[in-house]
């Protein structure tokens, strides 16, 4: 975890978080202190989205999903993000090496091209996945 989004979670928990019941153990709390569903979730994005007069831009949870793993293969590892994102094979992480390829060179890639594939069949084999 980056230095900076720890910081953040420590003030979040410390100085907002707030749970209706002591023994809470969710992270992300609504105003009442349930825990955050996705309604909520959409609805807090909607709400960013109107106040920053962004139009014609998919704004969702699922989004930032993809943008983070697309930012952390232009800097990190195939098999690290495929490891932390709980994917059994590298080949389910492979759609993101395909939207940079998109991206960088303009060219298609398939789906199911098989020799576009650029990682192959690689079993994820995880440290922590062996512990649990």
């Amino acid at each position: 975890m980056h230095p900076e989004v720890g910081k953040l979670l420590w003030k979040y928990v410390h100085k907002h978080r707030r749970p209706a019941q002591t023994e809470e153990m969710t992270m992300f709390l609504g105003r009442r202190g349930k825990p955050l569903r996705y309604e909520g979730v959409r609805s807090s994005l909607d709400g960013i989205k109107a106040a920053c007069d962004i139009e014609n831009v998919r704004v969702s949870a699922h989004m930032f999903r993809h943008t983070f793993a697309r930012f952390y293969l232009e800097r990190g590892e195939l098999f690290k993000l495929a490891c932390e994102r709980g994917h059994s094979t590298v080949k389910v992480t492979d759609i993101y090496l395909r939207i940079i390829a998109v991206l960088r060179l303009g060219e298609s890639t398939p789906k199911n091209d098989k020799k576009r594939e650029p990682s192959g069949s690689f079993v994820v084999r995880c440290a922590f996945a062996d512990a649990a």
